[in-house]
């Protein structure tokens, strides 16, 4: 088995300060525990030999009172063992879980793009999980063998180095049998592990799109899918459950060899008069004693090679070196500039390329060559027909992605020059996706003051509700349907806002966005859900609202960006016509054809 990921695992346990506390306290408790054990065949021995071949009930029953003394007390300390081992595992699946959140959030757009969201999913709950629960077992059962070996074999050496040489003929064919398992049964249950992957994709995708199934009558379809992927399942953990039908039997088999040898040979120098009989019940005692710790090994054996392969799957998430970090000792954008920010964005011969798995930037650029300039204060308008560069345009203002050649600059900055915070508080998108929390109105737009209100509702960072969400949900035109409800601004929220149409989402993103009054406002085709008239009015009242604000407005609807400052038309990736309405109209062929496509002849005025 590939260990590294596992020592990984241990030397993080080992550097934490709670778990190495709780590591070394369970496996002192597991000492102890051990040693009772080892004490409990003596006290047989003594019965046999003085007790009841001596003929001296006294003797019998003060042995009897000793066993029961050790039995409580190895009970106890095994109880302290798993108590603490518990903590050590708990204290591990709470690291993970956070290291593993705050590195998902520390990534770039081009690293989750890579990840895919529903494969973090599994690593953060499944993996983390999995590595919890061996954790766990481990810290209860991987050294209780080893020590109960090496105390009953010191202990038979002690007596009789015959019935230490009974053990070490007994123990190599346990090991051999542990290995020749771990050897060719521990991988089968990492193709378990795969197989369940491949299930549970196949599940989020059906749960996520279980509309469209419906919609497009793939029911039948889906249903035959997700049984191939199941028969995976059943197939692979059926040939692991084989491999482990073996293993017990096995040490079973061997033990009961072992139990023979020992009734052999000790049986043999009892006969002759060189050993007490209660010597072989010791080493039959030893044996049997020893059993126990190693089927559990062999049971947390296939348990470690699958929570080798989580923890690897969960340590390529947490070595990613995000694609985009701030430089070390950034400064603020406000800082760099030398005054206020304005909000004048140029982009400087600028050309991009998505990265493929390995990170290396593809070689056919989706951006070339972007010269543009945005004064503060204006209206961007950039139209383009679906895969043109819209989106990916705009999205390097906040440096959500790093340019791959020339530079974006927020006065006169390089955004690459100054801390992502800093960015993020001047630079505000509203993205194509709406995205809701469960929570209520005010705390979803009161995210945008700041900090998030929570699911309790609570407004943030000293947001007034009355001048600041209630001011930009009427300007994002969400008022009328959130005051309409039973608790207005305090109204429920569901999951990914479930209880609100695509339309009514999108209004509340917009609206979140107003509430931060930034300086620079991307909206994404965030209005391609309201009709005409409604998304007039929106641009209407952001004009106002945002008056000394830069906004970028992405579109394919010619009717949203008629009344724009600059309107950039893209195709290809590349720049082809940008002006005025009027001047485009007299200048662009490519403007004049998408106007008349979605509205008509150009008017004889134009």
């Amino acid at each position: 088995m590939k260990s590294i990921n596992l020592r990984r695992l241990v030397a993080a346990i080992w550097r934490d300060p709670d778990g190495r506390r709780w590591l070394i306290l369970s496996q002192a408790a597991l000492a102890v525990m051990v040693v009772f054990d080892l004490l409990i065949p003596q006290a047989i021995r003594r019965i046999v030999n003085d007790g009841i071949l001596g003929g001296d009930l006294d003797v019998v029953i003060r042995g009897a009172a000793v066993m029961a003394i050790f039995a409580v007390a190895s009970m106890l300390f095994a109880t302290l063992n798993a108590w603490f081992a518990a903590r050590v595992g708990e204290t591990v699946g709470h690291r993970l879980r956070m290291s593993f959140y705050r590195r998902v959030a520390d990534l770039s757009w081009g690293d989750v793009d890579r990840l895919e969201t529903s494969d973090l999913l599994v690593r953060l709950t499944t993996d983390v999980n999995q590595v919890r629960v061996v954790t766990t077992n481990s810290v209860t059962t991987l050294l209780r063998a080893p020590l109960m070996i090496v105390g009953a074999f010191a202990i038979l050496l002690a007596i009789d180095v015959r019935l230490a040489l009974v053990m070490l003929v007994f123990l190599p064919v346990v090991i051999v049998v542990l290995a020749g398992y771990q050897r060719f049964g521990a991988p089968l249950y990492k193709a378990v592990l795969g197989r369940f992957d491949g299930l549970n994709q196949v599940l989020q995708e059906n749960m996520a799109g279980v509309r469209v199934v419906k919609a497009f009558v793939r029911s039948d379809y889906e249903n035959a899918r997700f049984d191939g992927e199941n028969l995976a399942l059943q197939a692979a953990a059926t040939s692991a459950q084989r491999a482990a039908s073996f293993l017990n039997p096995a040490l079973l088999l061997v033990v009961n060899l072992g139990l023979a040898a020992a009734l052999w040979v000790g049986g043999g120098l009892v006969i002759d008069g060189a050993l007490e009989l209660g010597s072989v019940f010791v080493l039959l005692n030893y044996l049997v004693a020893v059993m126990i710790p190693l089927i559990l090994l062999s049971v947390l054996l296939p348990q470690l090679a699958s929570a080798d392969s989580s923890v690897g799957r969960i340590t390529e998430v947490l070595d990613a070196v995000p694609e985009v970090e701030d430089r070390p000792g950034a400064p603020s954008l406000a800082a760099a500039a030398g005054a206020p920010v304005r909000g004048r964005v140029v982009f400087e011969d600028v050309t991009f390329a998505y990265r493929d798995p390995d990170g290396v930037p593809n070689p056919t650029p989706v951006l070339h060559n972007i010269d543009l300039v945005a004064e503060a204060g204006q209206v961007v308008a950039i139209l383009g027909s679906t895969g043109s560069g819209k989106s990916t345009l705009v999205n390097l203002i906040p440096r959500f992605y790093d340019v791959t050649g020339g530079r974006v600059t927020v006065d006169g900055v390089d955004v690459r020059e100054v801390s992502r915070a800093s960015l993020l508080e001047t630079v505000t998108p509203v993205l194509q996706q709406p995205s809701l929390f469960s929570g209520t109105v005010e705390s979803n737009l009161s995210l945008g003051a700041g900090g998030g209100g929570g699911v309790d509702g609570a407004a943030v960072d000293g947001a007034d509700v009355e001048l600041d969400v209630v001011t930009a949900a009427r300007a994002a035109a969400a008022a009328d349907f959130v005051e309409d409800r039973g608790a207005g601004y305090l109204s429920e929220v569901k999951r990914r806002g479930a209880n609100f149409s695509g339309g009514q989402r999108q209004r509340l993103s917009i609206a979140r966005a107003l509430v931060r009054r930034p300086k620079v406002l991307i909206l994404d085709d965030t209005t391609s859900a309201l009709d005409v008239a409604t998304e007039a009015r929106v641009q209407d009242a952001i004009r106002e609202l945002m008056a000394d604000s830069t906004v970028f407005l992405v579109a394919q609807r010619i009717s949203a960006v008629l009344t724009a400052d600059l309107i950039v038309v893209l195709e290809q990736g590349r720049i082809v016509a940008k002006g005025s309405h009027s001047e485009l109209l007299r200048t662009s062929e490519q403007y004049r054809s998408i106007y008349e496509s979605q509205l008509g002849p150009v008017p004889a005025d134009a």
